[in-house]
């Protein structure tokens, strides 16, 4: 009798990781899309294909959603137009930053993202701390905030 060797099944976390990493590219058209509706041009860079874990994916697309909201929402009023780019990408030392940053109004001189009564900048700082990154804000020539994280040697795999 001949034995066939099948490898293990991979976790569900995994398989989940890997659909919603392959998703990326159609949330990317579609932030292309929206922002094409909207007035503002946006660029949308994909350029870090790696397999994130369950546990960076979903509060790594609920800080994107944020951002673009408020990209939407304030940075160009009374039918403004302008840019909006947004990157994803490997950094030094084994981190990831995501950056979304637009050439709108510019956040208010007197708001510090990390200690205002705005539910959406509490919920984004609070994620990027659940990341174990942070969250740096740029007010040149519009706004870019940059969230930075480690990029988790786990994969969720087992």
């Amino acid at each position: 009798m001949q034995t066939q060797t099948h490898p293990a099944p991979p976790s569900k976390k995994r398989l989940l990781a890997a659909r919603l990493l392959a998703g990326l590219p159609a949330l990317f058209l579609l932030v292309d899309a929206v922002f094409k509706l909207a007035q503002p041009r946006a660029v949308v860079e994909g350029t870090l294909k790696l397999g994130y874990p369950e546990g960076v994916i979903v509060p790594l697309g609920i800080v994107l959603h944020e951002l673009l909201s408020n990209v939407l929402k304030h940075a160009f009023p009374d039918g403004r137009s302008g840019d909006v780019r947004v990157a994803l990408r490997a950094a030094p030392a084994g981190h990831v930053t995501l950056r979304v940053a637009d050439t709108g109004v510019g956040l208010p001189a007197d708001l510090d993202v990390h200690q205002t009564a705005s539910l959406g900048w509490q919920l984004v700082c609070a994620l990027a701390e659940q990341l174990g990154g942070g969250i740096t804000v740029a007010r040149e020539g519009g706004t870019a905030v940059t969230l930075t994280f480690p990029f988790p040697t786990d994969t969720g795999g087992g």
